[in-house]
């Protein structure tokens, strides 16, 4: 709600729209954008690995194969390496930002 009169404020919006301060403005909102995607991205697949590391885990195999009625030396065990994911232990900048908790 506001006193200006529609014609005018259409007019002062675009006035200001063309402004430095808003044309650097629709940059920072760009960069804040992809930041989030990007963390985003980041948060998800940090969730993806942590439940596939989770899988391997002594006690899981040990529920697996009480499910499936099968010998606890059936359950096949499955690594990161084994599906590609090798990269993120070796390095430990990804490991650090996409294996542990903080990340």
């Amino acid at each position: 709600p506001t006193k200006i009169p529609k014609e005018m404020r259409e007019e002062i919006y675009k006035a200001e729209g063309n402004t430095p301060a808003a044309k650097e403005r629709t940059q920072r909102v760009v960069v804040y954008v992809l930041f989030a995607l990007v963390f985003i991205g980041l948060a998800f697949f940090n969730a993806f690995l942590t439940e596939i590391r989770d899988l391997t885990k002594p006690e899981v195999l040990e529920q697996v194969a009480q499910m499936q009625n099968i010998p606890k030396e059936e359950v096949l065990e499955v690594k990161l390496s084994d599906i590609g994911f090798g990269w993120v232990e070796s390095n430990p900048i990804t490991k650090f930002v996409l294996m542990n908790k903080l990340g």
